[in-house]
């Protein structure tokens, strides 16, 4: 294998960078889950297990949501379960 040291470098920090990413990806959607959960039992009245759909995107912040990724995905999860669980 003749690959050249700035490739090798380039490769391994492109690895890197999506590992992490995923890993925030993953606390978000995380707090998406339970979030969403919580927010539809609790509007719902319900104490089953809803149908959560796929965690979206994560959107771009704004100065007032939190730092932290499973808090921020919690919050929208919350919102988008309560609104769920109103319509039924």
């Amino acid at each position: 294998m003749n690959m050249s040291f700035p490739k090798f470098v380039l490769i391994g920090f492109i690895a890197f960078l999506s590992g992490s990413l995923n890993a925030t990806r993953q606390e978000f959607c995380d707090g998406f889950y339970q979030g969403y959960v919580e927010g539809w039992n609790r509007s719902s009245g319900s104490i089953f297990q809803p149908s959560v759909p796929l965690c979206p995107f994560e959107p771009r912040r704004t100065v007032r949501d939190p730092k932290d990724d499973y808090e921020f995905g919690y919050e929208i999860g919350y919102d988008q379960g309560t609104e769920d669980g109103r319509r039924g």
